[in-house]
């Protein structure tokens, strides 16, 4: 007695099957072929869906991957030519330099980027004067590169422009593939040459692409300039290139690249699912086993129809009642062959519930056997929230009276649970008694693949905004002209990088000794003084990263306030050139949110951020010393000349005057004769200090040369003028200055005085007549003020000074 079913129920059974196979068998004869076209449509379709599917999430993983490819490219050749624009402004900001003082600063870059075949300085002959490193680049040294077609078309285009030009690939002198950027260095209207960044494109795009985890994951990708492929990365196989591969394109100061990114055979093997080919083989299945069992239920109502035909008796009946029950056994058999052969698990049930029918991949898959479930229920077998679930779902579907899809979770032989995709439906037997008739399809490994590649999307998205932001960070630190400025930017450019943490950057000051926080953020006070010793912290003694990752039994630094100890935190050192420049420190009040993720972007910003504050730092000196004069503190000549020609244009457009004092110390040989030159400097000091002390925040004090200064007073009357210089004329004899604790005794002043316009339409007419006026000065006694010479007046001296002295 098949499944265990009594006499009775298998009776009614195939006399309800029968009467519906009699039923479909008077149908057409196309029926068979109309219903198995159907289904095997309908499986296509799905199945067509799921494929659909499949490869869009491949493609966006694709191009999320392409886009951070792209991203990480840019930003680390953007670096690196910035790099060398830095070289190219301190040779302008200084009128050239040294080949030595070059050549440390093209190591030092060269030592912070990987990536440079070499750092060379071009002449404006194009020629080749300065190689570093010179050992293995001496082919190149002293060659003509306009000699080059390439090269020579972006050596013009950059010195015409005045911008940054990168080559096409090229063939180094050095050997192997390459490229080349130049960058243009003037010196108001002279062309002094280049700065060229020689770069070798496989060792540049491995560094900037070997620590990429996801590319080790089975990615490939290449490089072409043009129509030549120039770099190759993991390149197994190009047959799925132009399938599946995303193209982008860098373009940056005429360098231009295309990019192509593609999983690898084995990737996609890993990503794609076989479940659409479970659905298409199983629809398939069904669609051939239902026209069968169609045409079969025609072959035999014909020969049942012919039977009654030829034999009206009872022998004829009973022969022809044989033939349908031996085929109903026949389609039985054959319906039991193949739900026990189906990938799927297959079950019925009553109204309450209980089992009356499951196939054999049900009995292996839960270790169960048909006769040992007949008349349970879910309660009887599974956990009981499981069980409710499953009778919740149950009377849904004989409420509804319809076919419902769902996901059920069910625990398997090894304890797991495992998802079940399951289509349940009513159904009727041939007494008419309601049952429920389900098939489920086990999907925890295609489950499992949709949520990994839904962690590596995230995650992919996660670096890319990490990376925007560091190179949004990385824009901003450069664009600051002073430190101060970069502190205040950094305090709201750093809470989106860390979002959840609370953090400062900590900044040794410049005697060594102390460490002060320059930026916080967070949504609490930060758990860390805000001033304390450098050998407090652990970090900066161990001169590596130091994590916590509890609090209460971790190594903790001592300047984490003890009373608000947060749950992990984390320091790191901010390392440039060699030297400490202070901390990053971070810290939550949640334990994992300090991830080794994190960490490894906490070092990179403290890179970042510290080569960005020690340039900027760098940049303030030297900008400093290029306008001071050393001894004085004062403006130099230079400056001095820049500052005139400016504030005059100002002054002539809103028809101000502007006036000039030339200063000139009396006697000033005479402190040098007496005291020696050194005490001659002190008192060119103490002038200095104090006309910076005395004068008005717009003017401009600058020394002149030697012993002479020069005042520009900006909108300032010869009247005025006049006044102010007899009052640093007086004040300048009450200076108390020693010399090794001598007194240099009283100093007295000779002082020119000229207006723009009345004495001249130009700075540099101006400037003579004050020091023709400075000249009379000296000539008429010293210690006086004299205004220059008006083209339309006689001079006028204005002598208030008391008895000459020579």
């Amino acid at each position: 007695m098949p499944f265990g079913i009594g006499k009775k129920k298998l009776a009614a059974y195939w006399f309800n099957r029968a009467t519906i196979i009699g039923r479909i068998s008077t149908a057409p004869q196309w029926l068979p072929v109309l219903i198995g076209i159907s289904i095997s449509t309908g499986t296509f379709f799905v199945w067509q869906a799921l494929i659909v599917e499949e490869r869009t999430q491949i493609e966006q993983m694709i191009q999320l991957q392409s886009s951070a490819v792209n991203k990480s490219v840019a930003a680390q050749l953007q670096t690196r030519i910035k790099a060398l624009q830095r070289i190219g402004k301190r040779w302008e900001a200084w009128g050239g330099i040294a080949k030595a003082n070059w050549e440390y600063d093209a190591m030092q870059n060269i030592k912070d980027f990987a990536g440079f075949q070499a750092i060379e300085w071009l002449d404006s002959t194009f020629h080749v004067r300065w190689i570093v490193p010179l050992a293995g680049n001496e082919t190149a040294l002293n060659q003509d590169l306009s000699r080059e077609a390439r090269r020579r078309v972006a050596l013009e285009i950059a010195r015409n422009r005045r911008e940054v030009t990168g080559t096409r690939s090229i063939n180094l002198f050095q050997g192997g593939k390459g490229f080349l950027v130049y960058v243009p260095m003037f010196q108001g209207e002279n062309f002094g040459g280049f700065i060229v960044g020689v770069f070798r494109i496989q060792e540049l795009l491995d560094t900037i692409l070997e620590d990429d985890e996801n590319l080790k994951r089975g990615y490939s990708i290449t490089v072409s300039d043009g129509e030549e492929e120039i770099y190759s990365r993991n390149v197994v196989s190009r047959q799925h290139s132009q399938e599946s591969g995303q193209e982008t394109t860098i373009n940056l100061h005429g360098v231009s690249w295309r990019i192509r990114v593609w999983p690898t055979p084995q990737l996609l093997a890993k990503t794609q699912s076989p479940f659409p080919q479970l659905v298409l083989l199983g629809g398939l299945l069904l669609a051939s086993l239902l026209a069968l069992t169609v045409h079969l239920a025609q072959k035999t109502r014909q020969k049942q129809h012919q039977a009654e035909v030829t034999n009206l008796e009872l022998e004829g009946e009973i022969a022809a009642r044989k033939q349908t029950e031996a085929a109903l056994l026949e389609s039985e058999k054959r319906f039991k062959f193949f739900m026990n052969n189906s990938p799927a698990v297959a079950f019925i049930k009553d109204e309450q519930g209980r089992f009356v029918y499951i196939n054999e991949p049900f009995e292996r898959c839960f270790n169960i056997k048909l006769a040992n479930l007949l008349g349970k229920t879910d309660f009887d077998v599974w956990p009981s929230e499981i069980a409710l679930q499953f009778r919740e779902n149950d009377t849904r579907v004989l409420t509804e009276d319809r076919t419902v899809e769902m996901v059920e979770t069910v625990p398997a032989l090894d304890g797991c649970l495992h998802y079940w995709l399951s289509f349940k439906f009513p159904i009727k037997d041939v007494s008419g008694q309601r049952l429920l008739g389900g098939v489920a399809v086990d999907i925890t490994e295609h489950k499992q693949a949709n949520e990994k590649l839904t962690v590596w999307v995230n995650e992919l998205e996660q670096r890319n905004r990490e990376i925007a932001l560091l190179s949004n960070i990385s824009d901003f630190l450069q664009a600051c002209r002073t430190v101060e400025e970069a502190y205040t930017a950094l305090k709201s450019l750093m809470q989106p990088l860390f979002p959840q943490l609370e953090g400062g950057i900590y900044l040794i000051n410049a005697s060594k000794n102390l460490l002060e926080a320059v930026a916080t953020w967070g949504s609490s006070p930060l758990p860390s003084l805000d001033v304390f010793a450098p050998d407090q912290c652990w970090a900066l003694r161990r001169g590596r990263l130091h994590q916590v990752e509890n609090t209460h039994s971790g190594l903790v630094c001592n300047h984490v306030h003890l009373n608000e100890l947060p749950a992990e935190c984390v320091c790191v050192p901010m390392m440039a050139q060699g030297e400490a420049l202070g901390v990053l420190y971070l810290s939550t009040q949640e334990l994992g949110r300090l991830t080794p993720i994190k960490q490894q972007l906490a070092k990179t910003v403290a890179e970042q951020i510290a080569l960005a504050l020690a340039n900027l730092k760098l940049r303030q000196t030297l900008e400093r010393q290029s306008i001071r004069d050393p001894l004085t503190g004062l403006f130099n000549r230079r400056y001095m000349e820049d500052s005139l020609a400016r504030e005059l244009i100002r002054c002539e457009r809103a028809r101000n005057p502007l006036s000039i004092i030339m200063i000139d110390i009396d006697h000033f040989k005479r402190f040098n004769d007496t005291f020696g030159h050194e005490a001659g400097d002190t008192v060119l000091r103490e002038l200095g200090h104090f006309l910076q002390k005395y004068i008005r925040g717009s003017d401009i004090a600058c020394r002149y040369g030697g012993e002479e200064l020069t005042l520009i007073l900006p909108e300032a009357s010869i009247d005025i003028v006049r006044h102010r210089a007899e009052q640093i004329r007086e004040a300048t004899k009450h200076l108390n200055v020693q010399y090794q604790g001598q007194p240099l005794g009283a100093i007295t002043l000779s002082l020119g005085v000229a207006c723009f316009p009345e004495h001249g339409s130009t700075g540099e007419a101006v400037i003579r007549a004050a020091d023709a006026a400075l000249y009379r000065a000296k000539k008429s006694g010293r210690d006086r003020v004299v205004c220059a010479i008006n083209s339309t007046s006689p001079a006028e001296d204005i002598d208030r000074a008391s008895p000459q002295r020579f």
